[in-house]
């Protein structure tokens, strides 16, 4: 058996891999959730495997695990020194807080914010030191990510870490991490350090906007034209790692209501059971045939008209990503609920 685990800030996670002799063959069963508490369990494949067959299995399950952060150690920190998916930078973005649709005209009509479009992708830094170059994800991790990407970043010189939004091949860059300028004095310095690639590049500075009535024409461009939402940030501010409790310098307001929900169970006809955090059941989601069928335990993000309140249940859901850069699911209080209902959506 092989047992590995994951330890954060918010969580305690164990999961477990074993290959079973089965009639005919061997299966791979699998083991889930919070160390110390009765597990998830279940198996991965539908029919009894060869052994050599069940073995890979396993061996693809314990890297995809590894990959998202988890280790071998019981304190579940993150090893250094392994492969290029687990290996832990202590590196972490600068999280957006919510704001209301009634409180978009106060970031519009002041200069001090600046709008940007919000990507619907895969938040990524990209750390270039000494010619080296890692894509690292919100968690932490360094990660995977696309060669084009990669060989751009190349091209730019001196060190640096770029944050922006992985779509696919592109990568859209928004800001440098770094704690000792303000926003325009960030932004200045990225758009002198991106002018060092051609404009058919794979990484793109992402425009933003100052000017009150330049930003209202473009809230209502992003509204309209089916993007995900807007990015109100102070060019005042300084870059703060993590989420504030409340407020803060970079802002969000999404179009459309996403939810990061756990994978519970694995229906027929390419259909998951989600949940939220706690194990609140929140319906089921029909995975489209271009995307894989996620794993019990995943974390996937959903997009959705909006809750039933005495249910929970997510009306027209629709699977959009699988989120392996977090390891948390969304709670209640982070659903949009039906107006006549709840007066929220």
């Amino acid at each position: 058996m092989t047992t590995l685990y994951y330890k954060d800030d918010t969580s305690d996670k164990v999961y477990q891999v074993n290959v079973d002799p089965a009639s005919n063959g061997y299966n791979v069963n699998f083991a889930y959730g919070r160390r110390g508490s009765t597990l998830t369990t279940g198996t991965k494949n539908t029919l009894p495997l060869p052994k050599a067959d069940a073995e890979k299995l396993a061996d693809k399950l314990v890297k995809e695990k590894m990959a998202k952060g988890y280790t071998p150690g019981l304190n579940g920190t993150p090893y250094k020194n392994m492969n290029n998916e687990d290996r832990s930078t202590s590196i972490y973005p600068m999280l957006l807080n919510a704001i209301t649709e009634e409180e978009i005209p106060i970031f519009v009509n002041n200069d001090n914010w600046i709008l940007q479009n919000k990507y619907n992708g895969k938040r990524m830094l990209v750390r270039k030191v000494d010619n080296k170059i890692d894509a690292i994800n919100r968690s932490g991790l360094i990660i995977g990510a696309p060669q084009g990407i990669l060989d751009s970043v190349a091209k730019i010189p001196g060190d640096f870490i770029l944050d922006g939004e992985a779509v696919g091949d592109s990568y859209y860059v928004f800001d440098l991490v770094d704690k000792n300028l303000q926003l325009r004095e960030r932004l200045h310095k990225l758009n002198d350090l991106v002018s060092y690639i051609s404009a058919d590049e794979f990484v793109i500075f992402a425009p933003y906007y100052v000017e009150a009535q330049t930003k209202e024409f473009y809230v209502n461009i992003f509204k309209n034209g089916n993007y995900e939402g807007i990015v109100f940030k102070s060019l005042t501010g300084y870059y703060t790692p993590g989420r504030p409790s409340t407020g803060g310098i970079a802002l969000k307001y999404k179009f459309t209501a996403t939810a990061n929900v756990r994978v519970v169970g694995i229906n027929t006809q390419r259909s998951v059971e989600i949940a939220l955090e706690g194990g609140i059941s929140c319906g089921n989601v029909t995975v489209p045939p271009n995307k894989d069928i996620p794993d019990l335990g995943d974390i996937i993000e959903v997009r959705y008209l909006y809750a039933m309140p005495n249910t929970n249940a997510l009306y027209q859901p629709f699977y959009s990503l699988l989120r392996d850069d977090i390891s948390i699911a969304d709670n209640v209080d982070q659903l949009k609920f039906k107006r006549e209902e709840r007066g929220v959506y």
